[in-house]
């Protein structure tokens, strides 16, 4: 299986660059 480590990290990862993306079309 995934470690939880593993998906915090993704899941971080993920809303980071959805933040930038978000900041950016403002």
């Amino acid at each position: 299986g995934i470690s939880q480590m593993h998906v915090s990290r993704l899941l971080a990862r993920t809303l980071a660059q959805l933040r930038e993306r978000l900041l950016v079309e403002e």
